[in-house]
């Protein structure tokens, strides 16, 4: 088969595209819109990953004050961004806490298998992590009962159940209301006594 040169499909003139608008006016919104976003955004690597999650956090929440008192388009553009970094945002930290309360556990188990009990305190076996979801910088839950020792973080919710995971704290709503119920509960590591029934 021969095509005629007529054919051939032309080469674009300007293949490159930098994704903003032609118009100035509108290329100078967004720059003014985007200049507000930039605490935030330099609290990110080039891959998209963050670099400090306290400090991304941290920004995240001033920009979240200021974006409160803003009007017109630019309040509209802000409405658009900040589900999108605040969703990034409490993955971010539930990684942060799950972290944090696996360690503190390790550090818990550790204590127990060289002394043979149980620390009184997450401090009295080294931890110093604090809750990553605690808007106060509270330490980790931390509680030992009938020889079941339980380390947790109060989660995204930021409701504090105690330690109780979500298959635990859906159960005891189901108790008290006598409705089906499923609820989140915290970020709990959980160890149990030898023999312990432990339901899927």
């Amino acid at each position: 088969i021969q095509f005629s040169d007529h054919d051939t499909p032309k080469r674009l003139t300007n293949p490159k595209r930098s994704g903003l608008p032609s118009d100035p006016a509108m290329r100078a919104f967004m720059g003014y819109s985007l200049t507000r976003w930039l605490p935030v955004i330099r609290q990110l690597n080039p891959d998209g990953t963050v670099k400090d999650s306290v400090a991304f956090e941290a920004a995240l929440a001033r920009f979240e004050k200021v974006a409160e008192t803003a009007s017109g388009p630019v309040s509209t553009f802000h409405s658009i961004m900040l589900p999108v970094f605040g969703q990034g945002r409490q993955a971010f930290v539930s990684v942060d806490a799950h972290l944090a309360v696996a360690d503190a556990f390790s550090k818990v188990v550790t204590y127990y298998v060289q002394n043979g009990k149980y620390p009184k305190t997450l401090s009295q076996a080294g931890v110093t992590k604090t809750d990553p979801f605690s808007d106060k910088n509270k330490p980790l839950g931390y509680s030992v009962k009938d020889g079941q020792m339980r380390v947790w973080s109060i989660g995204q919710n930021k409701v504090d159940d105690k330690g109780l995971t979500d298959r635990e704290a859906s159960a005891r709503d189901e108790r008290e209301t006598n409705e089906p119920s499923y609820r989140n509960g915290d970020i709990a590591f959980v160890m149990r006594p030898p023999g312990t029934m432990v339901h899927p």
